[in-house]
């Protein structure tokens, strides 16, 4: 856990500091989707490959989607009364 928290703070360190070049930023830009699509293929196919979670993915998926339905209507919630303490408007729409 510590390896990958130094690593983050030290890229937004680096990030943050303007020393990288548009033209690298542009790169890692792509560079980090086509890495995100790999480990979310890698991450698919270690899925896939564990007969027992197989076996059990229909309970699993109703589970977190339970899970993930209470997560958006939580932070639907909070945001409203975020905004409410606040006094913010929200936009319905371009004017």
């Amino acid at each position: 856990m510590e390896l990958i928290l130094g690593s983050l703070i030290m890229g937004v360190t680096i990030g943050f500091s303007g020393k990288v070049p548009i033209r690298i930023l542009a790169k890692l830009n792509k560079f980090t989707t086509i890495s995100l699509f790999f480990m979310l293929f890698a991450l698919g196919a270690q899925i896939g490959s564990d007969s027992q979670l197989m076996a059990n993915i229909t309970v699993l998926g109703g589970r977190a989607l339970t899970i993930a339905l209470f997560a958006i209507a939580g932070s639907i919630a909070v945001l409203w009364a975020v905004s409410r303490f606040c006094g913010l408007a929200v936009a319905k729409g371009e004017e």
